[in-house]
């Protein structure tokens, strides 16, 4: 998904130079913690709270390069989170993945977040982790990463998924 598609679907109010300026500051912060590959984009995700033994942290940020995908540990203690982040909110890098073993299925949209599936496979067999991320009108770091990961956002006309008739 392209900044002006996120524009178009998330984030009217939100000009084109600052959803870029937004991805561009994750992108350098994520740079900081990481050495000997260019990083290509950076977002915060949170791990569903039922779902242990992941490896992830209930929060982190996304790190993707040319090869791989790393999860890092993240702080979200920032009053202008998520359109804000300092590399001293980035703590330990928890999981480096091959790109290519790495996508996002079941992206849903929720009122205050998008609610998504981050499927690995590593080797060992595939995991479904489910997560989500805060706030898609002011997140354009995110929505670039899960269209990078394969996501495909709902359509503004599909709404959120409804259960039942």
């Amino acid at each position: 998904m392209s900044l002006e598609d996120y524009r178009i679907h998330f984030g009217g109010e939100m000009s084109a130079e600052k959803a870029a300026e937004v991805v561009a500051l994750w992108r350098a912060a994520a740079q900081s913690r990481v050495e000997g590959e260019a990083v290509e984009l950076a977002a915060p995700f949170q791990r569903h709270y039922t779902k242990f033994g992941t490896g992830l942290p209930p929060n982190f940020c996304l790190v993707l390069t040319a090869a791989s995908v790393l999860a890092f540990k993240l702080d979200p203690r920032n009053p202008a989170h998520p359109l804000a982040v300092a590399a001293g909110q980035f703590g330990k890098q928890v999981a480096r993945w091959q790109r290519g073993g790495v996508r996002v299925t079941d992206v849903e949209t929720g009122r205050l977040t998008l609610r998504l599936v981050l499927e690995i496979d590593d080797g060992s067999g595939p995991r479904a982790i489910p997560c989500r991320t805060p706030r898609p009108s002011v997140n354009p770091a995110a929505i670039v990463v899960i269209g990078q990961l394969g996501g495909r956002l709902p359509q503004p006309s599909e709404g959120p998924a409804v259960s039942g008739s």
